[in-house]
């Protein structure tokens, strides 16, 4: 919520790809913990290991995740592969546009 933050400032759209890229070198790994606070030892775990994650969604002693600050970082890539996907369809359309051209072209000859 605005009221309880402060200095808000969106993330510029140049900034999405550098985001994406960040994401893409993050290895996803299963693992165990270690003397699991719950005793569900063996269970196995998707995630990332902390020290191996970009700055941005790490906690202050890098030794786990800050969720929201990670959900944010994955919906800045998921804006990135969307505003790819846009240009490609926009390219997809010219091309479906000139073959239906061409066709149209061929079949009066």
């Amino acid at each position: 919520s605005r009221k309880y933050k402060k200095n808000i400032v969106p993330i510029k759209k140049e900034m999405h790809n550098k985001i994406l890229e960040e994401i893409m070198d993050m290895d996803v790994v299963h693992y165990e913990l270690k003397n699991d606070p719950d005793g569900n030892e063996g269970v196995i775990h998707l995630g990332v290991i902390a020290e191996d994650a970009p700055a941005e969604i790490v906690d202050n002693k890098r030794e786990g995740l800050e969720l929201g600050d990670y959900m944010a970082f994955l919906l800045v890539g998921i804006k990135a592969l969307k505003e790819e996907n846009n240009a490609l369809r926009k390219k997809l359309d010219v091309y479906e546009e000139r073959f239906k051209e061409f066709e149209a072209s061929y079949q009066k000859m």
